[in-house]
């Protein structure tokens, strides 16, 4: 097992700029989470995999120890639903979400575009209908259980594996 180098004698920016230079070409976006624990663990999801960004989506906080205070290397970025629909307006977002009446992509054979910004949606509203009109495409993750959908950070580890895993 390798053993992860010592970090104490660089500053959160020093190592912020180092891993700047190995993060994977995606961002991720979580909307107005009402579970606390939720957006730390979606954070500490996305540090393990070097996302480029994190979106806030309309969000007041989220508990920091829930992230195992990777929050601290990682670049997050606050913003209204209508802020964050503008300055991405040009982006591909994946929404992910699971809707009847929705069309959507099995996750299982999707092809990623370039540079996505994956995009989760609140778990009692889910995603935004204006994020589903913006997005390049819906992708849903299947369920096999009796409860039909997965928390914020369960999804959005799926979703973040599966886009690294098939990075070319």
């Amino acid at each position: 097992m390798t053993t992860p180098p010592d970090i104490s004698d660089f500053s959160i920016e020093e190592i912020r700029t180092a891993l700047d230079d190995v993060r994977h070409p995606f961002e991720v976006a979580v909307y107005s989470s009402e579970n606390y624990y939720n957006m730390g663990s979606v954070l500490r999801v996305a540090h393990n995999f070097l996302a480029k960004k994190v979106w806030m989506v309309d969000f007041t906080s989220f508990y920091k120890k829930a992230g195992m205070g990777t929050h601290k290397w990682e670049s997050i970025e606050e913003a209204t639903l209508t802020e964050f629909l503008t300055r991405n307006k040009d982006r591909n977002i994946i929404a992910f979400e699971r809707r009847h009446n929705l069309t959507t992509k099995d996750i299982r054979n999707f092809e990623y575009p370039e540079n996505p910004i994956l995009f989760f949606g609140s778990e009692k509203f889910g995603v935004p209908d204006r994020v589903i009109e913006q997005a390049h495409s819906v992708v849903t993750i299947p369920v096999f259980g009796v409860h039909n959908d997965y928390n914020q950070a369960v999804a959005a580890g799926i979703a973040i594996y599966d886009f690294v895993s098939k990075l070319q």
